[in-house]
């Protein structure tokens, strides 16, 4: 299919070469980096596996995402990867809608989750707490391929594949505990980062402190397994002529609330946003307090990303997290 496109147009951007290229009446962006572009997204497949994936996923979720595949270069200078254009403006007027979408992609698989305990239930006669709990220890699906897993969902906190939140990739290695998970695979990986590039005294000790503290936050919470965007704010969100879009995910099935948490970080989403999206998925005991801990993954992430501007917030959500609910 891609040699018959035609070149439409073409530019570069960020030290990123783009083409607006047409096939067949459709229309794509083509980014292609050089020999000496090392981002994770150019030389390998962690942002195209996560587009794709959470893309495959959203059709019967009602959340567009734009649609995107990693190609290698024909001539080996780099990776080329290729995105559905579309029309879009920022997301204004549908923002309300998004929130409705976006709660009924979260509560999509914790569904599937309660319709086979509820089946299984009704096939052995006991309880989810007499069958002691389920998970398979392994790709975190309770079942063989992704079929199962559409029927079944995925009982385990993680994803297929690493992904990537801006350039840094991501651990997804899956875990039973979100806890668990979000202090190893998410704050530690970036806090060893930090370690290694600032060596910054006074967020290793507070880290020490706050990792202690991650399990308060979520007493008398049950947290099931979403399928999460993971970098939710203005930027990577817009609307077409019909509908809200996302796009730049950083995915893996996660707690539901952490895909809030960068939005109230810039502030990106409107109270419609959110009245529709808590209409879908009701707050949790302590919701607001969750959302410290969930900020503090994206200030570490912009302080490992653009530098010490972000160690002041970073700081002080450490502190935050440090003293527990």
């Amino acid at each position: 299919m891609h040699q018959q496109w035609h070149v439409v147009r073409s530019g570069h951007r960020k030290g990123v070469c783009e083409d607006q290229r047409e096939d067949g009446g459709n229309a794509y962006v083509c980014r292609r980096g050089g020999k000496s572009d090392h981002h994770p997204s150019h030389q390998h497949h962690p942002c195209a596996c996560s587009n794709q994936a959470l893309c495959g996923r959203l059709a019967a979720h009602c959340l567009c995402c734009v649609r995107s595949q990693l190609f290698e270069h024909p001539r080996g200078t780099g990776g080329v990867f290729v995105m559905e254009h579309l029309d879009m403006s920022s997301c204004g007027s549908m923002q309300a809608q998004l929130g409705t979408d976006l709660g009924r992609l979260h509560q999509h698989n914790i569904g599937l989750l309660r319709a086979c305990s509820a089946a299984e239930s009704r096939i052995t006669g006991k309880s989810p707490s007499e069958r002691g709990g389920g998970g398979d220890g392994g790709n975190g699906s309770g079942a063989e391929g992704h079929d199962d897993v559409a029927v079944s969902g995925v009982e385990q906190f993680g994803f297929e594949c690493t992904t990537c939140c801006g350039f840094l990739p991501q651990d997804n290695t899956w875990c039973a505990s979100w806890p668990e998970f979000y202090a190893r695979s998410r704050l530690q990986t970036q806090m060893d980062m930090l370690a290694e590039n600032h060596g910054d005294r006074e967020a290793l000790q507070l880290w020490s402190e706050a990792q202690l503290k991650i399990d308060s936050f979520f007493r008398d919470v049950e947290v099931k397994p979403s399928l999460i965007h993971g970098d939710l704010w203005g930027g990577n969100v817009g609307q077409t002529a019909t509908s809200p879009v996302v796009f730049d995910p950083a995915s893996c099935y996660g707690h539901h609330e952490f895909d809030l948490g960068i939005g109230v970080m810039f502030g990106s989403f409107s109270p419609a946003f959110h009245n529709a999206y808590h209409k879908v998925v009701p707050k949790s005991p302590n919701f607001d307090k969750r959302t410290d801990l969930y900020q503090l993954f994206h200030h570490l992430n912009h302080w490992n990303h653009f530098g010490s501007g972000y160690r002041g917030s970073s700081i002080s959500l450490l502190r935050s997290v440090a003293k527990g609910l």
